[in-house]
């Protein structure tokens, strides 16, 4: 009953975990602190991880839904000033590369395309493996960063980029050069774009700007 939010200490990030520091009275046990503390955020992943199940499925029908109109012909109705249907009557077919960021396609359909393209990549040396590595922490960067300094929409975008770098890794050496920086290009267009005066933008753009250079190194890319 006496530790409230005044009483946390810190907060830092370990790895995938982090560490929430508390100042706790003396006399309570530890153990019987961890449990009073720890229960009521293990009902909620577990309800979150529920609540992500089902926005999964959901993601995976409105997809279907997309795909299946995306092969119709549509017909275009446009309301003009004064208020009359104006039926154009145009129908046109979606086709070729269909970039669905900001249509009904899932950011979590986005995020493991790009955990499985990274996975893709080989380890076998020290510098891939480390590439790896690398991606795989800008990718939980992006992923993580608050809505109020990356919207959904240029989240799904950056991913979408991180996507390439790890295709791009795996081409020959003119088609990386050129794939490769144009994703770099991207990627620091939309990261340049957060509003700085966010706080939670500092983070971020912190660990972006450590992370791209190093990965650019290692994919040789001249940018």
């Amino acid at each position: 009953p006496d530790i409230s939010f005044d009483a946390i200490q810190g907060i830092e990030k370990k790895g995938n975990d982090v560490l929430v520091t508390i100042e706790v009275p003396e006399l309570p046990t530890k153990a019987k602190i961890e449990q009073d503390f720890l229960k009521p955020y293990e009902e909620r992943v577990k309800q979150l991880e529920a609540e992500n199940e089902q926005l999964k499925l959901r993601s995976t029908d409105l997809k279907d839904i997309a795909i299946a109109l995306a092969n119709k012909p549509t017909q275009i109705t446009q309301l003009v000033g004064d208020g009359k249907v104006n039926d154009q009557s145009q129908n046109f077919n979606v086709g070729g590369n269909f970039n669905a960021t900001n249509s009904v396609v899932g950011l979590q359909d986005i995020s493991g395309n790009v955990t499985n393209a990274i996975n893709q990549l080989s380890d076998a040396s020290a510098d891939e493996a480390n590439l790896k590595e690398l991606l795989f922490q800008l990718q939980a960067v992006l992923e993580t960063a608050d809505e109020a300094v990356l919207p959904e929409a240029d989240k799904a975008d950056a991913l979408a980029e991180v996507k390439l770098l790890a295709e791009a890794a795996q081409k020959p050496e003119a088609e990386k050069q050129t794939m490769g920086a144009k994703a770099m290009r991207s990627l620091r267009r939309i990261v340049g774009a957060v509003p700085t005066a966010v706080p939670m933008a500092t983070t971020l753009v912190t660990e972006f700007n450590k992370l791209v250079p190093a990965i650019a190194t290692l994919l040789g890319l001249v940018i």
